[in-house]
């Protein structure tokens, strides 16, 4: 795809699951068979076709809001992504990578990466079955281990504020033949933000922590009220489990640990065959996780 003309195209509607979304993430319909981004955009209501309505009303009336992404900065020269689809795309270098929604290692996405090849069982079998075959033929335990260094989150100080880039249209000039003087009135002088009196000593502080478990997960914290949260991604680490629970209750019942943390450097000790970053999958690689803020457009009503 070549680069869309601003004056032509006013916006961009799609219609796929995550790794479509995530190229163009201008209006996301609720399609596909895995669209996380759009789940946290559009919650899921009794009647689907609700759903479909909402985020197709949000796009016809022009309502929209800003979204969070994440950055994935890869910190070796040789990750890449093992997708078909990126396959082009690194033959131009390593560039970073951005996610609208979530990342998953470990069990659960492994499953989630190979139940669409039994598609021949019915229902919930499929996933039951793939969990069996963990069971029965992984070494146990079956964590994912890494070395991880989080940074905590920030509201916003002086030593994270960056000012919004704003476009400064020149004034123009008024020719006045009879008056030799320029009588244009100054603009107001604009007031300082105050996170710029804001001193967060913890803020850019760094720590260490050593993971070891079945199921990894860093997502994009919903927005309840933009002016008083701080910016975050949450990071869920499980606790270690046993086979019968992994094949009775899948993890779902345990108490998962929860971190709220600005960015995040993992480091993975273990060969675990990828990770799923929107649904797709990448070469596990030391990375750095970084949220950005309000970075992308979305319509929602």
């Amino acid at each position: 795809m070549g680069v869309l003309d601003k004056n032509i195209v006013y916006a961009i509607v799609v219609a796929g699951g995550d790794e479509i979304a995530q190229r163009l993430p201008i209006g996301v319909l609720p399609f596909g068979s895995n669209n996380n981004f759009a789940t946290r955009i559009f919650p899921k209501r009794e009647l689907e076709v609700e759903r479909y309505c909402e985020a197709s009303m949000a796009i016809i009336a022009n309502k929209y809001t800003l979204a969070d992404v994440i950055e994935v900065e890869q910190m070796e020269p040789s990750a890449q992504d093992v997708s078909s689809e990126s396959e082009e795309g690194s033959r131009d270098g390593n560039k970073n990578v951005y996610v609208l929604s979530d990342l998953k290692w470990g069990v659960h996405s492994d499953v989630d990466r190979l139940k669409s090849k039994y598609w021949y069982f019915p229902g919930p079998l499929k996933e039951y079955y793939c969990y069996l075959k963990k069971v029965l033929f992984s070494d146990w335990p079956i964590d994912v281990q890494a070395s991880a260094e989080l940074s905590p989150p920030c509201d916003g100080c002086r030593n994270c504020y960056t000012p919004k880039e704003t476009e400064v249209k020149p004034k123009a000039e008024k020719s006045v033949w009879w008056w030799p003087t320029d009588n244009r009135k100054a603009s107001p002088p604009t007031k300082p933000d105050p996170r710029l009196q804001i001193n967060n000593p913890e803020c850019g502080e760094t720590y260490r922590k050593e993971i070891s478990s079945p199921q990894f997960n860093i997502a994009t914290v919903p927005k309840q009220d933009s002016e008083c949260q701080a910016a975050a991604l949450e990071v869920t680490v499980s606790p270690p489990t046993s086979k019968s629970q992994l094949l009775t209750e899948r993890l779902s019942s345990l108490h998962s640990e929860s971190l709220l943390v600005s960015s995040i450097h993992l480091e993975p000790k273990t060969e675990n065959p990828c990770y799923l970053m929107d649904n797709e999958k990448f070469e596990v690689m030391p990375a750095k996780f970084t949220l950005l803020r309000d970075k992308i457009k979305i319509f929602k009503s």
